[in-house]
């Protein structure tokens, strides 16, 4: 699960927004990171998850959000 919010970001880090990635195991939800990003735009993401499947392995077979499609 895929989630951003920007309410609790403290001040001293705006305008970055907060992306919370989590998973379930074995129905309990669990949180794999917190990231702060600037840009809410496709290339952002796209490093985002990039990092993560580079340095951490991090291959979901998918990924549930609420957020609109970014193009």
């Amino acid at each position: 699960m895929v989630d951003t919010t920007f309410k609790i970001v403290p001040k001293i880090f705006r305008p970055y927004k907060m992306l919370t990635i989590s998973y379930l195991e074995e129905c309990i939800p669990k949180i794999y990171c917190f990231i702060l990003y600037k840009y809410n735009d496709a290339i952002s993401f796209e490093r985002i998850f990039t990092y993560l499947k580079d340095n951490y392995k991090f291959l979901p077979n998918f990924v549930h959000t609420d957020y609109k499609k970014i193009l």
